[in-house]
């Protein structure tokens, strides 16, 4: 006759507290589009200087001026780069849509614009998930 010790594991109880879990990235709180705010201006052009205010992750970004399509693909990098933007008379809705998150998402950018005359008309962050925009309206007097 064998007798078997049964021993109680503690372990298991706390098991489901300590196991990490695999989640897929959160991008809740990011989605959705943001407005920058509207500028009146005599500029023929502005210039936006754009970055990756975070870690350079491979975000990528689309500029659209009134829904059409100026640059297809940037990717920025920690430097800034810069885009200028020729303005028509009236109104000018400029788009800058996240194409997507980089490999540590969202899609993180600090933005600086300014006119043909170098002023600084806004300076802001943007986190975006992928496929949502960040809007300025520049009206062109």
């Amino acid at each position: 006759m064998m007798q078997q010790d049964k021993f109680v594991n503690r372990s298991r109880e706390y098991q489901d507290r300590v196991t990490i879990k695999p989640r897929g990235e959160s991008n809740e709180p990011y989605k959705g589009n943001q407005f920058f705010g509207e500028f009146k201006t005599k500029s023929l052009y502005i210039k936006v200087l754009a970055r990756d205010f975070g870690a350079e992750d491979g975000d990528r970004i689309k500029v659209l001026v009134n829904d059409v399509t100026q640059v297809e693909n940037i990717t920025l990098l920690n430097q800034f780069q810069s885009i200028q933007v020729t303005l028509q008379p009236g109104f000018n809705k400029v788009d800058f849509e996240a194409l997507n998150q980089g490999y540590s998402g969202p899609n993180t950018a600090e933005f600086q614009v300014y006119d043909d005359q170098g002023k600084l008309l806004s300076a802001n962050e943007w986190n975006l998930a992928t496929g949502f925009k960040a809007t300025f309206i520049f009206v062109k007097e």
